[in-house]
């Protein structure tokens, strides 16, 4: 019995007994993203030697042939660059190429490509005003941040049914942007006396507070990914062409979006000028960041 035969690590000495991983001679502890990031920088093509067969949870798309891996299916995972290839595409033996530009990642879908699925397969037309507002909000997205950041779009919720519409991390933080094109009024108003003052988020007649925190059922697992709470994952609630009358006019001059329980709820404009500010991660660092998370969320499609 070898030392990568063992599933759980422990490994089989000559004295018959077994010993924990850490204790072979040829044990090598992978790096977290929180200590190593030129390590975890995503590589082109294929993936390396430190490869392991197992089960693929998540599935993925094979970074050797482009094939589609369903979720569950086995294949080659390489925790290093948290990447995966298929079964029939074995770890390359050479070294890792590193990616010359973001633009190497997997093929990104466009905003809004699941919530137009399900509203042509449903013939729901909010659904498909959903999908519209997603995929402004990503045209918007990938104009203004340019080189500057990565953003995903239309991404699976881990362990969930769920969808994120965009996932942006740049300098500032690791961005959850949740987008709405809906009709009426904005408001956010605070409610109560001085003790007991809350925030209220009104559209039209309609309260949507709760949306605020519902957007948490998507940052936490993002942050469980991450595994690290120095990355500042930062979610948002952002309304396409809304409403916000002209009580707001001082704070968009200023790009200043208000905030509930943690979320910015914004304007396009406010939300990317937050966006650009710049902040602890470092080019290095989004590289790392959005490789993988990329890795760990397939297309919502």
């Amino acid at each position: 019995m070898t030392f990568e035969d063992e599933r759980d690590g422990w490994w089989m000495a000559s004295d018959g007994n077994l010993y924990p991983p850490e204790s072979h001679p040829d044990y090598r502890a992978v790096p977290s993203l929180a200590s190593v990031t030129t390590a975890l920088t995503p590589t082109r093509n294929s993936i390396g030697s430190n490869a392991r067969f197992k089960r693929l949870p998540y599935g993925g798309t094979c970074m050797t042939c482009g094939a589609v891996i369903p979720k569950g299916a086995d294949g080659w995972h390489d925790p290093t660059v948290s990447r995966v290839s298929c079964s029939n595409c074995p770890p390359s033996t050479s070294p890792l190429e590193p990616i010359e530009s973001t633009k190497a990642m997997r093929t990104n879908p466009a905003g809004g490509t699941s919530a137009l699925a399900i509203g042509q397969t449903r013939n729901k037309s909010n659904w498909v005003k959903g999908a519209a507002g997603e995929y402004l909000m990503a045209t918007a997205l990938h104009t203004a941040v340019g080189d500057n950041a990565v953003v995903l779009n239309d991404r699976a919720v881990p362990q969930s049914r769920a969808n994120i519409d965009h996932v942006v991390i740049a300098s500032s933080g690791v961005w959850i942007i949740d987008s709405k094109l809906w009709k009426g009024l904005i408001r956010v108003k605070t409610v109560g006396g001085i003790l007991s003052a809350s925030q209220k988020l009104m559209v039209g007649n309609r309260d949507e507070s709760a949306c605020t925190e519902k957007i948490y059922s998507q940052v936490i697992p993002i942050a469980n990914l991450l595994g690290d709470l120095r990355i500042p994952v930062r979610p948002a609630l952002v309304f396409i062409d809304g409403d916000w009358g002209s009580g707001v006019a001082l704070r968009a001059i200023q790009n200043r979006p208000y905030e509930m329980l943690g979320v910015i709820v914004a304007w396009p404009k406010a939300i990317i000028a937050k966006i650009r500010e710049d902040g602890p991660l470092s080019g290095e660092d989004v590289t790392t960041i959005a490789g993988t998370l990329d890795a760990a969320l397939p297309p919502a499609t």
